[in-house]
C-alpha cells in the first residue's frame, strides 16, 4: 500500500510512505470456504498497513509547522 500526501495548491508531494504486511490464513470452523479465510486474512493485513501508514503520516504532519506558527 502506498500513501501520498499531495499539496493541491502547488502540486508538490511532501510525503509518501509504502507499507506492506504479510498474511497467513488458517481455515476456521465458521468459514464457509477457504476463499473466505484468505479474504479475512487479506483484510487484516490491509488494515495493519493502513494503521502503519496513518501513524507515519500523523508523525510527519506533527513535525511540520503551520502558517499560524510561522507568523
Amino acid at each position: 500500500m502506498e500513501v501520498v500526501l499531495l499539496d493541491v495548491r502547488s502540486g508538490i508531494v511532501p510525503f509518501t510512505v509504502v507499507s506492506s504486511n504479510e498474511f497467513s490464513a488458517r481455515k476456521e470452523l465458521g468459514d464457509t470456504n477457504f476463499n473466505e479465510t484468505i479474504k479475512k486474512a487479506e483484510i487484516a493485513a490491509v488494515a495493519e498497513s493502513l494503521k502503519d501508514s496513518a501513524t507515519q503520516l500523523t508523525s510527519f504532519l506533527s513535525s511540520i509547522g503551520t502558517l499560524e506558527q510561522e507568523l
